[in-house]
């Protein structure tokens, strides 16, 4: 581009690739602007000037020249919120980014860079003035929040400028389409430039909140330097699957409320998967919402057994800026379908029923028969023993052999559950009943459940916080065996009590009891 005394602004452009080469006046590789006689003014917004060059001579992207000895003579380029990164100039001429030059009259030759990136020019070979050069005592105006490069005898930068000496791939990424109408210069993560420009350039004319790549300025605090600004590059993510019915339930369809950590698009029945065990026939079978908020429904089929959804990460959910989503999610939340009662003593409307089944559905409990539960006995410690290793470990846990002895004189190494009793004292969750036995077929006392339940939750040496001047119950005293235990099961919200504000400590636990225990204390689904 010349320009000879005329007026041009060039707005949301990419000049590339540009060579000036030859004798004599070779300057000027993307751009020549001469004042003579008058005044050849450019104004450069938003724009981004690279790989061009003076294979010859000086000013690689831009040369701005004023002659005819006169104060009417005129060169001014007012470069705005644009990108010069890649150019070149001939080695002992100097300016492969941008020369200011006069004649050595009075002409006036000004270059004016605002929010602009100025960086890796180059020379053909040797060093000084790779990115400005000054001919014959004329202005290069900086100091406007500009992003130079620290090299020796180049640009000179002021207080408000952002100076680097990084490798010109980490402040800019190379040319490429990345929205609007032109090719631009990305910004890598880490740049210099982002968030460093100053906003009332970008908000104010040319700019006009504007940006080469076609994002509204600021994208953040503050306006990036250069032509390119840097929106949205987060990936969503699910946040959250939970649901949004009643659960346990035997209903036809449930709802699950997926949400994103942002706004997306994209969403549909193929963006999701089940895991299922038990039922049959489940399908994902409808979907509502918006923005980052989306309601799926899950027929539940046939079949008692949980339900779990899971949102797949196949590229097709995006967010404004088109980031995919980043990762799918397979730890929502599950229901339980109790289409029909497992146990035949524990029916659908036993008031444990729900608690009783989710444990069966977990593995930790076969009933106590063919086909019932036996939910209104009493639970052995020897029993208590099985349920809180399953609880811990999982419904495949098996303990390690018991070897040459159990370690409690009341329980031989041939008793039924003795591996699972050498295992619990092995973890610290029990030392026995004293004097060196178990008492397996002791019952469990509710107040001994509490301290059993927290150790199991919480590890052998967890102890609970001081049990203060009450502990909630009208029969448990502040200095009651297990107080504090009882009060932060309470806390956990495993348990509220016996009724009538008691607690009943020295009730034996039965096994519908210990179904929801158990349920509430390992969050069995």
């Amino acid at each position: 581009m010349y320009n000879y005394d005329g007026t041009i602004t060039i707005n949301s452009s990419t000049i590339k690739g540009n060579i000036v080469s030859g004798g004599g006046n070779s300057e000027g590789g993307g751009i020549f602007n001469f004042g003579n006689t008058g005044t050849g003014s450019i104004t450069i917004v938003n724009s981004t000037l690279t790989g061009n060059r003076s294979t010859n001579g000086k000013g690689g992207a831009i040369f701005n020249h004023a002659s005819g000895n006169t104060a009417s003579d005129i060169a001014t380029v007012n470069i705005i919120n644009s990108t010069i990164v890649g150019n070149s100039a001939k080695n002992n001429f100097g300016g492969g980014g941008i020369v200011a030059s006069r004649a050595a009259g009075n002409e006036v030759s000004t270059i004016t860079l605002s929010n602009s990136i100025l960086y890796g020019n180059t020379l053909t070979t040797g060093t000084g003035g790779e990115n400005c050069l000054i001919v014959n005592s004329v202005t290069i105006v900086t100091n406007n929040h500009n992003l130079l490069q620290n090299l020796v005898n180049d640009c000179t930068p002021g207080v408000n400028d952002v100076t680097s000496a990084l490798a010109a791939s980490a402040v800019v990424n190379a040319l490429a389409s990345n929205g609007g109408t032109t090719q631009t210069m990305s910004l890598p993560g880490g740049s210099p430039a982002i968030d460093a420009g100053d906003n009332d350039i970008c908000t104010n004319a040319p700019v006009n909140n504007t940006s080469q790549n076609g994002i509204t300025r600021p994208f953040g605090d503050y306006c990036d330097i250069g032509a390119y600004e840097l929106g949205d590059i987060t990936a969503p993510t699910v946040t959250s699957s939970v649901r949004a019915s009643t659960n346990p339930t035997n209903a036809s369809s449930v709802d699950f409320t997926v949400t994103f950590s942002e706004p997306v698009t994209g969403v549909d029945l193929s963006d999701f998967s089940l895991t299922t065990s038990g039922v049959s026939s489940t399908a994902v079978s409808g979907l509502s919402g918006t923005g980052s908020v989306y309601t799926v429904t899950v027929n539940t089929g046939s079949g008692n057994g949980t339900i779990r959804l899971n949102v797949l990460n196949d590229n097709s959910i995006i967010d404004i800026a088109s980031n995919p989503l980043s990762a799918g999610l397979t730890g929502g939340e599950t229901y339980t379908i109790l289409k029909s009662a497992t146990f035949s003593d524990a029916p659908l409307t036993y008031w444990a029923s729900s608690y009783i089944e989710r444990l069966f559905n977990a593995g930790i409990t076969g009933g106590c028969g063919t086909g019932i539960y036996c939910p209104d006995n009493s639970v052995t410690r020897a029993q208590m023993a099985i349920f809180l290793l399953k609880g811990i470990h999982g419904s495949s846990y098996t303990p390690p052999a018991v070897g040459a002895n159990t370690g409690f004189g009341d329980v031989a190494v041939e008793y039924w559950a003795a591996a699972w009793i050498k295992q619990l004292a092995a973890e610290g969750i029990t030392g026995g009943c004293g004097g060196g036995n178990y008492c397996p077929d002791n019952v469990v006392t509710r107040a001994q459940m509490a301290v059993f339940l927290l150790k199991a939750k919480n590890g052998s040496s967890y102890s609970p916080p001081a049990v203060g001047v009450s502990t909630g119950f009208a029969d448990v005293a502040t200095d009651a065996f297990a107080a504090a235990f009882i009060k932060q099961l309470v806390a956990d919200g495993i348990t509220a009590g016996c009724g009538n504000s008691n607690y009943c400590p020295n009730d034996s636990v039965t096994r519908a009891q210990m179904a929801v225990f158990l349920v509430r204390a390992f969050n069995l689904p």
